[in-house]
């Protein structure tokens, strides 16, 4: 999706997508990681469902709004915003998997370590995105 849009388009949507998309990101993950633990799962596996599940299909959503010639729309441009956001977002989520198989959960220092090191994986994507959109 990024390689279809011109700077000027991604500095429009950044607010979409760093507000928008971090909140429908953060909530959405919330809900279903806390559903997974509900069913009996465990830290880990609900913290890769809710995460993983929160995620939308970009190429589906663009598809869909081309068909119905609704891409300058509001509503369009505040999905393509939190689909560029959840695009993003894969880059930490794929660090997080491998982190969360390999750790033993006995403590809140483990969980407050996995969290730091998502946030500084997700910072350095964040400002990779900043400074090309200015």
């Amino acid at each position: 999706m990024g390689l279809e849009l011109s700077i000027d388009r991604l500095r429009k949507l950044r607010v979409y997508a760093f507000g928008l998309g971090t909140l429908q990101m953060a909530f959405t993950s919330a809900a279903l990681a806390a559903g997974a633990l509900f069913m009996g799962a465990g830290i880990s596996e609900a913290l890769v469902v809710g995460s993983s599940l929160s995620l939308s299909s970009s190429a589906f959503v663009l598809q869909l709004l081309a068909e119905r010639k609704e891409q300058a729309t509001r509503y369009a441009t505040a999905a393509y915003g939190i689909l560029l956001l959840q695009d993003i977002a894969v880059v930490p989520l794929l660090v997080l998997v491998p982190l969360l198989s390999t750790t033993e959960w006995s403590g809140f220092r483990e969980i407050e370590g996995l969290f730091v090191a998502v946030a500084a994986t997700a910072a350095k994507a964040l400002a990779a995105v900043v400074g090309v959109v200015g």
